[in-house]
């Protein structure tokens, strides 16, 4: 390895999701000692009041910078190692994860007391495209890793995706027939849609360690003036269908039967001698 490269880029995606998930129960337990919320609350009822506020902005602010992270890390990522992948799909998806980023931000910022257009619309586009996001990954995962190590990888992700899809649909089915029936119990559909929607960010939070396998293939380069890349491979990967599991050599010994009157420097008359080259 060289040494203007920085290794260990396999811990954000991890170093995101124990952020986050130490900054939500940070704020949901001040919340919730301070008498804000419910046991059941939604996750921007967190930011309405100090001191939870503060907790819950800077933690969400600093997610998204992460998160802004692993998209870049990851649309590398494909650059290098998915050459099958056309560039155009490859920024559409960095665009979509993006935006993802973007509308948890404006989401995070925007109170539904003060605007609940800008509110929800900045929920529906971080979470919307989010699993969009995950859903294209997943895709990709799937066609390209033929391996039975990433076949897990795959199954894994197809589970993450599920467990997201599935809380945000039931939402939006739920919210739409509670407002055109007007029938529901508030209490009840405040609970039911609360808890949907912390399952909904524990499917995103699932679905992020699965980066890991694949950023521990790139390092950081310190480059030479701007125009240069700062993101590289790692020598070691050089398998470009399955990078993350560990390139096997193969050795072949072809062995030689050679008479002992065409051996050089021979004193003693031999029958047979063994001569071994390896490729």
């Amino acid at each position: 390895m060289k040494k203007n490269c920085i290794t260990g880029l396999a811990l954000i995606p991890i170093i995101l999701v124990v952020w986050t998930t130490i900054g939500l129960l940070v704020a949901y337990t001040v919340a919730l000692i301070q008498g804000h919320i419910h046991l059941v609350p939604f996750i921007s009822d967190l930011g309405k009041k100090l001191p939870e506020m503060a907790v819950s902005r800077i933690t969400g602010t600093i997610s998204s910078i992460i998160d802004v992270a692993v998209k870049l890390l990851n649309y590398k990522f494909i650059k290098l190692y998915r050459p099958k992948v056309r560039h155009v799909y490859n920024r559409l998806i960095l665009c979509i994860g993006l935006l993802s980023c973007v509308g948890f931000i404006l989401a995070g910022f925007v109170k539904g007391n003060e605007s609940k257009a800008g509110h929800f619309t900045g929920a529906f586009v971080g979470f919307g495209t989010g699993c969009i996001y995950n859903i294209l990954q997943c895709t990709l995962c799937a066609k390209l890793q033929p391996s039975r190590k990433s076949r897990r990888i795959v199954y894994y992700r197809i589970f993450a995706c599920v467990i997201t899809i599935i809380p945000m649909i039931a939402l939006t089915t739920t919210l739409l027939t509670c407002s055109q029936l007007k029938s529901c119990n508030t209490h009840y559909l405040k609970t039911a849609l609360a808890t949907l929607e912390w399952a909904g960010m524990f499917g995103l939070l699932c679905y992020m360690p699965t980066y890991s396998m694949e950023f521990q293939n790139l390092t950081l380069k310190w480059p030479k003036s701007l125009k240069d890349d700062w993101i590289c491979k790692r020598e070691e990967s050089t398998d470009v269908e399955s990078p993350e599991e560990p390139t096997t050599v193969t050795c072949r010994h072809m062995i030689t039967l050679l008479p002992s009157d065409q051996l050089l420097g021979s004193v003693i008359p031999i029958n047979i001698q063994e001569a071994y080259r390896i490729y």
